[in-house]
């Protein structure tokens, strides 16, 4: 796959080039002269790009030390700018709120490349983030922070270890953090896992409110149990989870079956609690993401733009004849895919809350189905594999809720996922095994758009509730 060109940002291959982005971020960082450390590997960890617009790079490096041939990992966030528009934007960055990494700069300008670099835990967005990682400075504020901890009273903190678990360049970051906590009177120490998850936008305030919501209304899901907003530093913090995601690339098709009972269960119980003053969800908004799709595609990818102009005019005029009106509007999750389950014996958990909504529950399931279907197809899996799995999650969910599941409504977003998730992510973060999928991916969005089931308005166009009708014989399942 060739790397993107774009007017914008006439330096964007450029960044792509790893080879050549090693050495000018060596220089960049370290000088012509070699002494000290070398850059000695470096690989594009993250991507986000958005055509025309922006585009932020996040690259890995391995920093050799030439005295000792010690070797350390180093991440750095790169955004590229707009011709004439990258030393105003290093200006700005200098006056922000910035830490030096091991000896390294916290932020770096490749004036060549029109390239502004951040060098972790820096970042344009999470400004508090360095804070997040002090350990010292944490000791001081979580006492307070905490207050259920009884940190200032009968227990002291002893000792704190912080984590990196997951980093979103410009997003958002989560930290683990252990904690040793003294009882004041015994001196017996205990320990105790909590994690702090900071945002690059005003979102943690209404994240914080959705888990609180969630943790005092909904007994039958699983969730952290939200511990503190801290508006300080833009940050949730949060209790510990037991459990572990399922992972494609290590499960076998019939492995990955056995999870989707309690995977369905604990959707079913999340769409069916209880929640207040949130954002709603609409068709409307998928049509726009779609919309832009057709637009992002064509230009990046003009080998596949017809046809998925061709599947969205299509999915768009089906909405005129779909009665998504009878949908029910429930708490959806936006980001259903099998990394936000932690699994534990025979039920599963829900985890990354950020994106939570109010809407058509079948908006969720049509994104958990793509999400799942595009990563099974990506690792080899064959259709029949994929839909078997799909038809387990179906039957258990569909027993689980109080409405009917409609085929046409879901298929609808299903082929609506494909393209706005999984062929406009491929795009957005240039992953060259998603871009190459693109056209297989399209094919399976156009059998749920174009297929029997969603053209069907029979009674196989339904799942009743307790009941699952099976897609290709139409076999019901009691």
């Amino acid at each position: 796959m060739h790397n993107p060109t774009d007017s914008r940002f006439p330096h964007l291959a450029a960044a792509f080039d790893v080879v050549r982005m090693r050495t000018a971020l060596q220089e960049a960082f370290f000088g012509t002269t070699v002494s000290g450390w070398m850059i000695g590997d470096c690989e594009i960890e993250e991507t986000l790009y958005k055509p025309g617009r922006s585009c932020v790079l996040v690259y890995r490096l391995e920093l050799v030390d030439i005295t000792t041939g010690s070797v350390r990992p180093q991440l750095v966030c790169a955004r590229l700018c707009r011709s004439g528009k990258a030393n105003d934007e290093y200006t700005r960055a200098q006056a922000g709120r910035l830490v030096a990494s091991a000896g390294l700069p916290p932020v770096a300008y490749l004036a060549e490349l029109e390239i502004v670099a951040w060098t972790f835990p820096n970042d344009p967005a999470l400004k508090r983030l360095p804070d997040m990682l002090n350990v010292n400075l944490m000791r001081s504020l979580l006492p307070s922070r905490l207050p259920a901890l009884d940190l200032c009273g009968d227990y002291r903190l002893k000792h704190i270890q912080a984590d990196v678990l997951h980093y979103r360049a410009e997003r958002t970051c989560m930290l683990r953090y252990q904690l040793d906590i003294e009882n004041r009177a015994t001196a017996k120490v205990s320990p105790l896992t909590v994690y702090g998850k900071i945002y690059g936008s005003e979102a943690s305030a209404d994240v914080f409110q959705v888990m609180a919501q969630l943790a005092k209304h909904s007994p039958r899901l699983v969730t952290a149990i939200p511990l503190g907003y801290d508006a300080e530093l833009n940050a949730v913090w949060q209790s510990h989870l037991c459990g572990e995601s399922l992972h494609l690339e290590l499960s076998t098709p019939s492995q990955c079956l056995a999870t989707m009972a309690p995977i369905a269960q604990c959707v079913a119980a999340f769409h069916t609690s209880a929640l207040e003053s949130i954002h709603v969800a609409t068709t409307k908004q998928i049509l726009s993401q779609l919309a832009k799709t057709v637009r992002i595609i064509s230009g990046t990818y003009p080998q596949m733009g017809a046809r998925v102009a061709r599947l969205v005019r299509h999915l768009t005029a089906r909405t005129e004849r779909i009665n998504f009106s009878t949908a029910p509007e429930v708490p959806i999750h936006r980001d259903l895919k099998l990394a936000n389950f932690l699994l534990v014996d025979d039920h599963a958990a829900l985890i990354d809350l950020d994106e939570v909504s109010l809407g058509d529950p079948l908006i969720d399931i049509g994104s958990f189905i793509a999400a799942f279907s595009g990563r099974a197809l990506l690792l080899g899996w064959d259709q029949t594999a994929v839909d078997t799995v799909v038809e387990r999650f179906l039957r258990h969910y569909a027993a689980r809720v109080t409405w009917p599941v409609a085929r046409e409504r879901l298929d609808w977003y299903v082929a609506a996922s494909f393209v706005y998730e999984s062929i406009h992510r491929g795009v957005r973060q240039w992953d060259v095994d998603k871009l190459r999928n693109i056209p297989r991916w399209l094919s399976v969005a156009e059998r749920y758009a174009y297929g029997k089931a969603a053209s069907n308005h029979g009674a196989l166009a339904t799942l009743q509730p307790r009941s699952y009708l099976k897609r290709v014989s139409g076999e019901s399942y009691q």
